[in-house]
């Protein structure tokens, strides 16, 4: 968990869940820390241009891995799940 949220990674995070290279931004709904964030896309549950969710960059080797910015939740993207 440590090496997660300290700021750096080793690798980016660019294999998905069918094991294929991805470098697409994924909602993450988190801090940089790794704690819950209150941008999600009202829990994940809107897809209005309206609602903003958190991003994280997948291919990034710094904390904009899991904090990268927003984007309207209409927006198709992964979801990136993790869990302390």
């Amino acid at each position: 968990w440590a090496d997660l949220v300290d700021g750096t990674l080793a690798v980016g995070i660019t294999i998905n869940e069918n094991n294929t290279s991805t470098s697409a931004a994924s909602w993450t709904g988190t801090l940089s820390n790794g704690n819950s964030d209150t941008i999600h896309c009202s829990d994940w549950s809107s897809n209005l241009s309206t609602v903003s969710g958190r991003l994280g960059d997948a291919g990034s080797f710094t904390s904009t891995w899991t904090f990268g910015g927003t984007a309207a939740c209409n927006t198709n993207r992964r979801l990136l799940c993790f869990e302390q």
